[in-house]
């Protein structure tokens, strides 16, 4: 897996980016007139919400005399439709008194080579480590203060203009501490497309959050115990997903996440047991008959408010986990 850190206000962090990128003769793909016109429509919300982040995105354009456009439209509209599994465990539940998260991103074998794990120290922000397959955005990550974000993709009926569920991800790690921060920005910011969000903290708060571009419902678990996959959970979402699309071993890894809650004590080794394990489908392993087969691209565990989490670049069921600092 690559490794990336980036240091400084978001304009020297998108220069640094693309002069990165710009030395292994990188240019932007292509987009069609649909998703740079979805783009342009998000813009705005993105703007009001999260403005640094674009400065970013307009520095990495700059650096690299890219197409700015172009160099947006990949975190503004992207259109990924990955797997992924997320759990939390508060820490009165775990052996070493410390709250546990977990996540495994799903994803075609394909993107395996852009895989990145970033450390970013935003000026006036909170460093943290994250994991993701594209510039600026974040699938998932810890900050210094303990507090981490994992989504996962939940079917929808249309994506509406808005922010997408990468570049929340990384203004919540840039800019919250505790649980109820990331749900006061989850919560006022116009959702491009279903997504469920996993935020949990430090001191053990934890919360699911189901975003759609029509309405957010936040489940606050009251058994320090919770976790997400690829459909909504919550009775008010049901009608916003299209159910025969769900992928159709997402019942079957959540019920397998949910065996966790069934132990007095849980360990940093039995949550990477279970994200690890193939036969139950929490590590996706693919088909050889698949050309480009959806497989576990990467797996990581932390103990919240420890200087480090433990990341599996790869399948974990065939990887090992090893520590990586936050710092």
């Amino acid at each position: 897996m690559q490794e990336t850190t980036l240091s400084g206000s978001y304009g020297e962090m998108g220069r640094q980016y693309g002069e990165q990128l710009s030395a292994v003769n990188f240019s932007p793909p292509p987009a069609s007139d649909e998703k740079l016109a979805f783009m342009r429509a998000s813009e705005s919300s993105v703007e009001e919400h999260i403005p640094y982040l674009l400065n970013e995105l307009r520095s990495m354009a700059d650096a690299g005399a890219w197409n700015t456009e172009l160099i947006k439209a990949v975190p503004l509209a992207l259109t990924i439709e990955s797997g992924c599994s997320v759990v939390a465990v508060s820490g009165e539940r775990t052996a070493h008194g410390e709250p546990l998260f977990g996540r495994n991103y799903d994803f075609y074998a394909s993107f395996a080579p852009f895989s990145e794990l970033i450390r970013t120290t935003p000026e006036n922000g909170h460093r943290h480590i994250g994991v993701t397959d594209h510039w600026t955005g974040r699938h998932d990550g810890v900050n210094e203060a303990g507090l981490a974000i994992g989504h996962t993709f939940v079917p929808n009926r249309g994506e509406q203009p808005g922010v997408m569920f990468a570049l929340a991800a990384r203004a919540v790690l840039d800019t919250c501490e505790t649980t109820e921060e990331a749900l006061e920005f989850l919560e006022r910011i116009p959702h491009a497309r279903n997504t469920n969000f996993l935020v949990a903290d430090s001191t053990g708060s934890m919360a699911i959050v189901e975003a759609s571009p029509e309405r957010v419902e936040v489940t606050r678990p009251s058994n320090g115990f919770a976790a997400i996959t690829n459909h909504f959970l919550s009775e008010s979402m049901d009608d916003l997903q299209p159910n025969e699309e769900i992928h159709p071993n997402s019942e079957q890894r959540l019920g397998h996440l949910k065996r966790l809650d069934e132990e007095d004590t849980l360990t940093m080794e039995m949550l990477q047991s279970t994200l690890a394990d193939p036969d139950a489908g929490a590590c996706a392993c693919g088909s050889d008959d698949d050309d480009d087969p959806i497989e576990t691209l990467w797996s990581w565990t932390a103990e919240l408010g420890t200087p480090s989490v433990e990341l599996a670049a790869g399948r974990p069921d065939i990887g090992e986990f090893t520590q990586v600092p936050i710092q």
